[in-house]
Order: structure tokens, then C-alpha cells, then sequence
């Protein structure tokens, strides 16, 4: 509704223009409304069945294998995985008590009170934290990588929900 509201106004507004000899071509009249619904994306194509996460998972190796393996164990929002820090973890649960937007490029509360929670971690999780925390600190030492961030870019900066899908793009056609 606010995105036509704004269109109605673009449109008296382009109209005067082309009155007033402003503009050479009737453009508002090619402006279409916008659809009043949002088109509901179909649950399954959200989420991937076991048998598709594992395909991923194997055409998936370094930080990425384990972001996907991790989001996949805890549930997490992309944003909340991101502005994860090692001190987030505890030996029986992460804590998610924030979110890292890209919009504004800032860590910032969860999307909704009731998302500040513990995640507890299960063995198969326990096991695959330990690992990547291993693997982490190798990485770090051999790139001259110094940060706080659990998971993070080539550069130790946030990783982005952008990041993850284009590499996720290359390997599944489901995000084609």
C-alpha cells in the first residue's frame, strides 16, 4: 500500500512534467501498481530436506562447511550465527543475544525480544564446534586473522548472508 501511495504521487507527478513540456513522453502511463500482496514463498523451497543438505554439505569445505553445518545444527537466523562470538559459546550452550544486520552494517538486538536465547548443544554439535574451533585457530594463525567473530570473511570481517548464498548458488539448484 505504501509503495502504490508513493507510485500515485510519482505519477501526478510525472503527468505535470509532461504537461508542462518537462518530459517528451508520456512515461506514468507505463507505471504498473505494485501487487498489494507479497508473493508467499512456498515453505519447501526454504529449507533444505536431509537428503539436500547433504549433498551440499559435501561440495562444501573451510569456513563455509562449517557456517552451513552449524546454521543447519542450531536453527539460527544468518545475521544471528554472524554476530557470534567465541564468547558466546559455553560448554552446554550458545547464546544468541544479537544480530548482525546488513543493512546498516551494525551488530544490533535480535529480530524479536524472544529471540535472545540458549541454544543448547547437542553431542553431534558439541563435536562439530570443537572441530571448527581447531580449524579456526589454524586458519587465523595462518592469515594473520585476529578477531573475536566465531565465523567470519577471508578478511575477519562479518559474513553475510550474501556471502553464504553465493556459495550455496554453485553447488545447489535449489538456489538457482
Amino acid at each position: 500500500r505504501t509503495l502504490n501511495n508513493q507510485l500515485q504521487r510519482l505519477k501526478g507527478f510525472l503527468n505535470w512534467c509532461y504537461e508542462y513540456g518537462y518530459i517528451q513522453e508520456d512515461i506514468a502511463r507505463k507505471l504498473r501498481k505494485f501487487p498489494e500482496k507479497a508473493t508467499v514463498k512456498d515453505p519447501a523451497d526454504l529449507y533444505l530436506e536431509p537428503s539436500e543438505l547433504k549433498y551440499v554439505l559435501e561440495h562444501l569445505s573451510g569456513m563455509m562447511y562449517y557456517c552451513v553445518k552449524f546454521l543447519a545444527l542450531t536453527g539460527l537466523r544468518v545475521g544471528e550465527m554472524t554476530a557470534l562470538t567465541v564468547q558466546d559459546i559455553t560448554d552446554h550452550h550458545v547464546s544468541i543475544t544479537k544480530s548482525y544486520s546488513v543493512r546498516s552494517r551494525l551488530v544490533t538486538d535480535p529480530k524479536n525480544p524472544s529471540s535472545i536465547r540458549e541454544v543448547y548443544i547437542q553431542p553431534e554439535l558439541r563435536e562439530l564446534i570443537n572441530e571448527y574451533l581447531r580449524w579456526r585457530k589454524l586458519y587465523m594463525m595462518s592469515r594473520g586473522i585476529r578477531t573475536d567473530l566465531l565465523f567470519f570473511t577471508r578478511l575477519g570481517t562479518y559474513l553475510t548472508e550474501t556471502n553464504l548464498s553465493g556459495k550455496l548458488k554453485t553447488i545447489s539448484p535449489k538456489y538457482h
